[in-house]
């Protein structure tokens, strides 16, 4: 019987667990000479210490590993017997939802692939579990591409090495339909990630998606990819049950097919159907090559996932449907327009693509989009019935007075999106005053915060009894956001105004609780006046609403804990998918965390949600700014602009999109309008005046010179933006402007980090230099900028074990290309005494320009790259940027 006819794996990727592993490999006693050997944990090979052997494939073995000369961290192994294209392809891809790839190593005819360890629960793990708890669930399975690991059978004691994990992360993921659509939505943006780059994965199954110990779904093992850039392909494989029907045609003839993009999600419905059913679609055994033939044949019938699980939407059952269509034409056509559907039927919101018949359904969903809505028609039938029986005029009255406080009602609630955008932007002043003045006008029609009988009176007694415990708590909502706008704008305040301030702020706390019932005080209230009064907080609840997560991130987010405010968030949106608030929110810890392509897809989902407020494009073009995405920037700040045409920041921050496309006059026609929409004039004229400079247009760049100094900073915004255009001419100057930046706003980071730019590279005061990042760090401890740029100073002074650990601790933080590049120049530091190190810089470099990293000024004038400049790796990574740049 042919491989391909097998029930697992095609080509050969299920995963075994004998007690030991025995290979024609590396003898790690001999250095590297090839003999037959048994690999046990406890093994030193190139560099690494085997903890634990994970499992056994056609390709490879794959061991979980201490990498020694960075720290012991974990890593898992994958040891082939001759070199694959899988690291080129996994190279490509810089994904959240894609395991990705640390290192390459190589000892001929060996390949060593070292990989992150990020957990060791797959979905496979999770079906599995599952049919020993619930076997009265249907046995359609055949085997889905792995084994389960048994205790003892893959790993040997070892001295030193630390215990691990095991608790799955998947618990409770069967049976939840919108815990399996989130994760469906994550693995498409993964497989869009990789499609884009030219790369099919082509054996989606659960053996192959990992659910990290964070809970997010990664897709690993591209054994069996096709790179479509490639002039030639091999032969294609895959998994019998997840494979497409022209997949499966061209594994029984071999001859060439149309496999593209739809094969993989093909796929992903097979193993969409599974998650909800907990069966196979299409379960496969051993076959002979007529059965096979009759396999091919039925999958011209599409399942139904309601037939095995009444309980999931018919929604997602037509999303499936679409999936599993046996033409191609008739499937989604790109990961990207499933997961729109996905992120819709998660928001409530119509699908896009797949059919939403179910009139049911979809009254549903609106009612969930808009239940305020549902107030105003009720009482308006209220106000119909009055008129049209004839009753009294007092009952009319009565009647339009019950209308009109639910009008009020419902504009306090159609404006809570953008109110808490404005009254939690971190750093944002004007933002935040605008919030202020507008919660201010919402609560006083309310007779809030002054009217201590607000609920006997006009207009919340109209409303009727049902909507009243909402209607109270949004109200309470909305004063514990002005009491923390308050309360973050105090910072700035001189002594004396900023107790008021902080009272006022208490005021407003105090006032809240009394919106709430006395089972639903929100956890962060009673935080939030620990905080304002000092006295300890009573014992924290467990939060319970969306609104608790919600309310808990945005205290987290103002303390600079952007990782610790991302699983809130995640509850608020897993609870209520059309909070726009908190999907924005998510979106900029995401970016603040430099995961700018997670940000990118949060930040969609909110501007879906915010369709009329400009923020979300504005820093969607923002995020593709740090990612020197120039015109995608200027896109996304010409949507804004179309969006809300008076949003001044997007004119600003096009023009410095434009001025690095070189688009010269289009960039100073922005940063006119800008100044002409109320943009402060220090944020403007120095760059306009650089911009003049550089069109030849010397008067013009002296009168712009001129009016900057004409204006004296009073904002934090506008002491940074002088200090920088001081800089290169007068750095003393420069570092005033920054210490008076900080004392505006005590917790200021880019005051803070540009006071240590002064004293590194201008003062040369790297111990000066090294305080200002360590205060950074303790403002922000999840912001990886600041703790790669302690770090490169620890490697400065020669502290190669607080460097390193400080490194690792911003790689963990962020995957951003400009971390990535700062940390390679630690490495390359600790290489003049640990030589050792270079290999790791180098790594680091090559992550940095996979990740998109395009300075090559930079690079070539980098007095901390200087260790390892002379190297023939550091000669092939500048040519290769010049390609990247041409």
């Amino acid at each position: 019987m042919s491989a391909q006819f097998q029930p697992g794996p095609a080509v050969g990727t299920d995963c075994e667990n004998p007690k030991t592993a025995v290979w024609d490999s590396l003898d790690p006693a001999v250095g590297g000479a090839t003999t037959r050997r048994e690999w046990r944990p406890g093994d030193h090979v190139l560099g690494f210490t085997l903890v634990e052997f994970l499992g056994k494939g056609t390709f490879a073995q794959v061991f979980l590993a201490e990498q020694e000369a960075i720290a012991g961290r974990l890593v898992v192994l994958k040891v082939t017997s001759t070199p694959t294209p899988e690291p080129d392809r996994l190279g490509r891809l810089q994904h959240p939802n894609v395991v990705p790839i640390h290192s390459v190593h190589s000892a001929p005819p060996h390949e060593l692939i070292c990989m992150p360890y990020l957990g060791r629960t797959t979905l496979a793990d999770v079906l599995r579990a599952e049919r020993y708890r619930n076997p009265s669930h249907p046995t359609r399975f055949a085997h889905s591409g792995s084994s389960p690991t048994q205790p003892g059978t893959g790993s040997v004691p070892v001295a030193g090495l630390r215990m691990l994990p095991a608790a799955p992360p998947g618990d409770g993921l069967l049976g939840d339909h919108r815990r399996v659509l989130r994760l469906l939505s994550d693995l498409a943006a993964g497989l869009d990630h990789a499609h884009h780059r030219g790369i099919l994965h082509l054996d989606i199954k659960p053996a192959n998606v990992l659910l990290a110990d964070t809970g997010e779904p990664m897709l690993l093992d591209f054994n069996l990819a096709h790179d479509t850039t490639a002039t030639a392909r091999g032969p294609v494989g895959g998994t019998l049950p997840y494979a497409a029907p022209e997949q499966l045609a061209e594994i029984d003839t071999r001859a060439g097919h149309a496999v593209d993009e739809r094969a993989d999600l093909y796929a992903l419905g097979a193993l969409a159907y599974e998650l909800f059913t907990a069966e196979q679609a299409f379960p496969a055994g051993m076959m002979s090559k007529s059965e096979f033939k009759q396999y091919i044949a039925n999958r011209r019938t599409v399942p139904s996932v309601r037939a095995a699980a009444p309980a999931v939407p018919r929604a997602v059952d037509a999303i499936v449907r679409k999936l599993l269509a046996p033409s191609p034409a008739d499937r989604y056509q790109t990961a990207l327009e499933l997961k729109t559907d996905l992120d819709r039927q998660l928001a409530d919101l119509p699908l896009a693509s797949a059919p939403d018949r179910s009139p049911v359904e979809r009254l549903g969903k609106w009612h969930r989009r808009n239940p305020w809505l549902a107030l105003r028609l009720a009482l308006a039938a209220v106000v119909g019935l009055a008129l049209g029986f004839g009753v009294v005029v007092y009952r009319q009255e009565g009647a339009t007075r019950a209308r009109a406080a639910a009008e009020q009602a419902l504009a306090a609630q159609n404006q809570m999106p953008a109110l808490r955008l404005d009254l939690t932007a971190p750093g944002d002043s004007p933002s935040r005053a605008r919030g202020r003045a507008a919660a201010e006008r919402h609560l006083a029609a309310f007779g809030l915060p002054g009217d201590d009988n607000w609920r006997n009176a006009e207009p919340f007694a109209r409303l009727p009894d049902g909507f009243k415990p909402g209607a109270a708590a949004d109200l309470g909502e909305l004063l514990l956001l002005l009491a923390h706008a308050r309360t973050q704008d105090a910072r700035a305040l001189p002594e004396d105004e900023r107790a008021a301030a902080l009272r006022e702020a208490l005021r407003l706390n105090r006032l809240a609780e009394g919106c709430f019932a006395p089972d639903a005080v929100p956890p962060f209230l009673f935080a939030q006046r620990a905080r304002l009064d000092g006295e300890p907080a009573p014992a924290p609840t467990e939060p319970r609403h969306p609104r608790d997560h919600y309310l808990e991130a945005v205290g987290l987010i103002a303390d600079g804990r952007f990782r610790a405010a991302t699983g809130p968030l995640e509850r608020t949106v897993a609870g209520a998918p059309a909070h726009g608030a908190a999907h924005f929110a998510l979106a900029f810890c995401r970016q603040q965390l430099g995961q700018y392509q997670r940000a990118l897809e949060r930040y969609d989902t909110a501007h879906a949600l915010l369709a009329r407020d400009p923020r979300p494009a504005f820093n969607r073009g923002i995020v593709y700014g740090l990612m020197q995405k120039h015109p995608e920037a200027e896109a996304e700040f010409a949507l804004a602009l179309a969006i809300d045409p008076g949003h001044a920041e997007s004119h600003r921050n096009r023009a410095v999109a434009r001025l690095a496309q070189r688009k010269h006059p289009e960039a100073e026609q922005d940063l006119t309008a800008a100044l002409e929409k109320g943009v402060s004039p220090l944020l403007v004229y120095p760059l306009r005046a650089q911009l003049r400079a550089l069109r030849g247009d010397a008067t013009g760049a002296e009168q712009d010179r001129a009016a900057a100094a004409a204006h004296e900073p009073k904002t934090e915004s506008e002491f940074i933006a002088r200090g920088l255009a001081r800089l290169a001419a007068d750095p003393a100057a420069a570092l005033r402007d920054f210490e008076a930046a900080e004392r505006v706003n005590p917790t200021s980071l880019r005051a803070v980090q540009n006071q240590a730019h002064v004293h590194s590279d201008h003062r040369k005061d790297s111990k000066r230099a090294l305080e200002l990042v360590t205060r950074a760090a303790e403002l922000y401890p999840e912001y990886a900028p600041a703790r790669a740029g302690r770090a490169v100073l620890l490697a400065r002074f020669g502290r190669r074990a607080e460097a390193h650990k400080e490194a690792e601790t911003a790689l963990t933080l962020s995957d951003a290309a400009d971390v990535a590049y700062q940390l390679a120049g630690v490495y390359a530091l600790t290489s003049a005494t640990a030589p050792a190190d270079a290999g790791r810089a180098f790594e680091l470099l090559r992550q940095a320009l996979r990740t998109g990293f395009r300075d090559a000024r930079t690079l070539a004038a980098d007095p901390d790259l200087d260790p390892i400049r002379n190297r023939p790796e550091f000669g092939a990574l500048v040519a290769a940027l010049k390609d990247l740049n041409r």
